[in-house]
């Protein structure tokens, strides 16, 4: 298991040095092996035995020993910068937490705190405002092409975007569309354990339900095809492929993106991929409810194909 030690001493910036430590080798210490920064309890208090004073002239950090473990110590602040420690006092055990890390003035003077939902939190808000972004709103704009909530059936991907007439400004809306959800998987992925899923959702939705156009955004077929890429490259070769046969097949953009949606959790399960499964048939529930009107409109014949001025 992995631990990080501040040692509560002198106003030094953090540098953190790791230290492997078996598991309940530190007396009362709930802590648990969650890489990527997820919040874990200090240490109460541990005893520092054998500890070296730091060499300035050599840049070395202090070494001493945690129970019957080697630890090397950090200097961190303590409190206010004029406040100090000296080494012996006890120290605080906790695994990295990038951009969440507080400085607590209530437990003791300079015990580093961290709020165990801050980093999900931040994932999941990261998420919903990478898939926010209107890029097809945003590139008709910007080229002149008008505003693309007035244009054939109002909806802002790529499909409504081809109705401008434009296919290279279609293309690079169904690629910005696809690669910010696949960008927010890797996000997530990198600062907390299951925190893929997390943000690839939170994408989805975003694309779906954007705040700045009142909740009406897009019906979330490339967005969903870059989030499944991204958890299993193999799920999004499928969902690619049936995308592609089926709006080729029957040259209805919308019976091609339900069917790849459908797909992805059915190619998920045989794949062996089952902790997927839940999160992607949730984004296909929501993808075929977007779908509602265009489900209605097959089952009328009223459906307009590609290349008709109305979806």
């Amino acid at each position: 298991m992995k631990a990080f030690i501040y040692l509560r001493r002198g106003s030094g910036g953090i540098k953190p040095k790791d230290v492997d430590v078996a598991d309940g080798s530190l007396d009362r210490a709930a802590m648990q092996s969650v890489p990527y920064g997820v919040a874990h309890e200090a240490c109460p208090n541990p005893t520092i035995r054998k500890a070296q004073r730091p060499n300035k002239r050599q840049g070395l950090q202090p070494e001493g020993v945690v129970g019957q473990y080697p630890a090397q110590f950090l200097v961190v602040h303590h409190g206010q910068p004029t406040i100090t420690r000296s080494i012996g006092m006890p120290v605080s055990c906790r695994l990295p937490v990038p951009f969440v890390t507080l400085w607590s003035r209530f437990p003791s003077i300079g015990e580093i705190m961290t709020l165990p939902w801050l980093l999900p939190l931040f994932v999941l808000a990261l998420g919903y405002l990478l898939g926010s972004i209107p890029f097809g709103l945003v590139l008709t704009r910007l080229t002149g092409a008008g505003d693309l909530r007035q244009i054939g059936s109002g909806n802002i991907g790529a499909t409504n975007v081809l109705r401008t007439g434009r296919k290279g400004l279609a293309a690079a809306t169904l690629l910005l569309d696809l690669l910010k959800g696949a960008v927010a998987v890797l996000i997530g992925a990198a600062l907390i354990e299951g925190g893929g899923p997390m943000a690839g959702a939170m994408a989805f939705i975003g694309h779906c339900y954007p705040a700045w156009l009142r909740f009406a955004g897009g019906k979330g077929v490339a967005t969903m095809m870059g989030v499944v890429t991204a958890l299993h490259w193999p799920a999004g070769c499928i969902f690619a492929a049936v995308w592609l046969a089926a709006l080729f097949g029957t040259r209805w953009s919308s019976v091609g993106g339900m069917a790849a949606a459908v797909s992805a959790p059915i190619a998920l399960w045989f794949m062996g991929r089952i902790d997927l499964v839940p999160v992607t048939l949730a984004l296909t529930l929501i993808l075929l409810w977007r779908h509602r009107a265009n489900i209605a409109r097959l089952m009328q014949g009223t459906e307009p194909k590609i290349g008709a001025a109305k979806e």
